[in-house]
């Protein structure tokens, strides 16, 4: 399982993600990365599904509260430092997880994505947090634009290979 050859290994490992992240709450990142490596996946591929589950989940939400666009991209670094946006419809991990909380949401929670596990996995969106802290300081997210997530705990090049 080192990378998503498709739709439904990707939405596997979604759903795998997902168990991990609710069976332990307070888990820290290494902590689900290594849980995901133990399952079978690349140490690229777990880093990429703790990362895009939560964002992915966070954005359907998001929306539907109100925000009003959305990047194309995110941000890894290249080895150099210097900032790569590679496009997330290219990540099969994103989309599944995309679509998966979309298809939730729309028909509502079910065995595959019950609430408290969705709502386990959006606690860890740097997206849902920051939302949450701007309507706790009475802020409107309404309209509001997204800003690309950015991520440290893998490179550009391990993202464009893995």
């Amino acid at each position: 399982m080192t990378s998503p050859s498709g739709h439904e290994s990707a939405l596997k490992a979604v759903r795998d993600t997902t168990w991990v992240m609710v069976s332990s709450p307070s888990a820290s990142e290494d902590e689900i990365v290594n849980r995901l490596i133990g399952l079978g996946y690349s140490a690229t591929g777990a880093e990429k599904l703790n990362a895009f589950v939560p964002s992915a989940f966070a954005w359907v939400l998001l929306r539907r509260l109100g925000v009003g666009s959305f990047p194309s991209h995110y941000i890894a670094l290249d080895a150099d430092g210097t900032e790569v946006s590679i496009p997330v419809a290219r990540e099969h991990y994103f989309t599944a997880a995309l679509q998966l909380a979309f298809e939730t949401l729309e028909h509502g929670w079910s065995d595959d994505l019950p609430r408290e596990a969705f709502e386990a996995v959006i606690a860890r969106s740097a997206e849902m947090n920051a939302a949450n802290k701007a309507l706790n300081e009475g802020a409107s997210i309404a309209g509001a634009a997204l800003q690309p997530l950015r991520v440290f705990r893998f490179s550009a090049n391990e993202a464009s290979n893995g």
